[in-house]
């Protein structure tokens, strides 16, 4: 019973632990900043690893695809394909002289 009970105790730490690093979940929905007091989505994704990029600054929107892995989501869009980070908040550094984007953007809340 008491190792039954360790196990228990072993899996649920686990659990929380991937909770709390955000887990295998893929993002989804907004992902931006704020500047100025107003917030710019900068990548939108979708179901099916569907994405839309943004431009601050720009209402023209451009379609393209993201595949997540660990600790990474790779976005392909308007012929360009980046790397982009996933930080211990769940945001998304995109790293200094990004094509898509520079710095960090993190999901709409």
């Amino acid at each position: 019973m008491r190792g039954m009970m360790s196990r228990t105790a072993a899996m649920a730490a686990i659990v929380l632990l991937a909770a709390a690093c955000g887990g295998d979940e893929a993002p989804s929905g907004e992902y931006g900043r704020t500047e100025a007091g107003q917030w710019f989505t900068i990548l939108n994704f979708r179901s099916g690893n569907q994405v839309t990029l943004t431009m601050i600054g720009s209402s023209d929107a451009i379609n393209g695809t993201f595949r997540h892995e660990g600790d990474t989501v790779a976005v392909t869009a308007a012929g360009d394909s980046r790397t982009l980070r996933i930080d211990g908040n769940g945001c998304l550094d995109g790293g200094p002289g990004n094509a898509l984007f520079s710095g960090v953007i993190c999901k709409k809340r």
